[in-house]
């Protein structure tokens, strides 16, 4: 079974934001794709504290539209809810899916 994100990226069609890519040479593409590929593994690596959802400043400076990364925290509650479910769809690393049985949590 595929990954519905990924399923959702190769369906996705080309955007305003990439019309630079129909330009790019070969090697412009293979200097972009390493880029682009170093930043998702920075992300990925994060330990702590920057693995926190409002800390994607630098995944997103890889874009070249160069649109930061939401910087206004919501309200309280809301924050508490999104940590938890973060923290919570980060204890079942056995598997690919947000839903786990309790014994499989730590």
């Amino acid at each position: 079974m595929s990954d519905p994100i990924v399923e959702h990226v190769r369906n996705s069609t080309q955007t305003e934001h990439d019309s630079d890519v129909a330009k790019m040479s070969d090697k412009q593409l293979r200097e972009e794709l390493v880029v682009l590929r170093n930043a998702v593994r920075l992300h990925r690596d994060e330990k702590g504290h920057d693995r926190c959802w409002v800390d994607d400043a630098r995944l997103y400076g890889a874009l070249p539209e160069k649109i930061g990364a939401v910087s206004q925290l919501p309200r309280w509650p809301e924050f508490q809810t999104n940590c938890r479910r973060f923290w919570e769809s980060r204890q079942c690393p056995t598997t690919n899916t947000n839903s786990c049985s309790s014994e499989e949590k730590t």
